[in-house]
């Protein structure tokens, strides 16, 4: 099976069932993602996109300033925004993106469709957990109330996904 439309099949099911998630959810989104895709033996990155990057702001260099990596104020106040955030990870060789629109086949076209830079580095799983568990600094119009919804479609959709995979 195609591992990469079949992804792309999860994130058109999520997008369906939670209209809008990428406005505001993306980053829990990605962190929900993050835990499938390294049971698919891949090694997922959480990477984060802003209209307007300093070339000089990378996540590491953010991250030795913040003091409390959970909280988005934090980053902000530092210099790295959060206009939206995806995994990225490695397969056959090729670089993807992954949000709950779809698989960008490469950085230039998950820039491109997104209208958004990508930071240098990534976030840690657990940077972007924490990021995700709060409502703070994100986009409002995503309804947090859905994310067990999404949650349960992820659990039945990657389900599917790995017994294709191990078939």
């Amino acid at each position: 099976m195609d591992l990469i439309k079949l992804l792309s099949d999860v994130a058109k099911r999520v997008n369906e069932k939670i209209p809008g998630i990428n406005s505001g959810g993306c980053c829990v989104f990605a962190a929900e993602v993050y835990p499938y895709l390294k049971g698919l033996g891949l090694k997922p990155k959480i990477r984060v996109a802003d209209r307007f990057i300093v070339k000089e702001c990378t996540i590491e260099k953010v991250r030795r300033k913040v003091n409390d990596r959970g909280n988005i104020d934090d980053w902000n106040d530092n210099g790295l925004w959060f206009g939206h955030v995806v995994c990225e990870f490695e397969y056959k060789g090729k670089s993807y993106f992954f949000d709950s629109k779809k698989v960008y086949v490469k950085k230039e076209e998950c820039e491109g469709v997104l209208k958004f830079n990508l930071y240098k580095g990534n976030l840690t799983y657990n940077e972007g957990v924490m990021l995700a568990s709060s409502s703070r600094g994100w986009n409002r119009s995503f309804d947090r109330k859905q994310i067990q919804k999404m949650r349960d479609t992820l659990e039945k959709q990657f389900r599917k996904v790995y017994d294709l995979m191990n078939g």
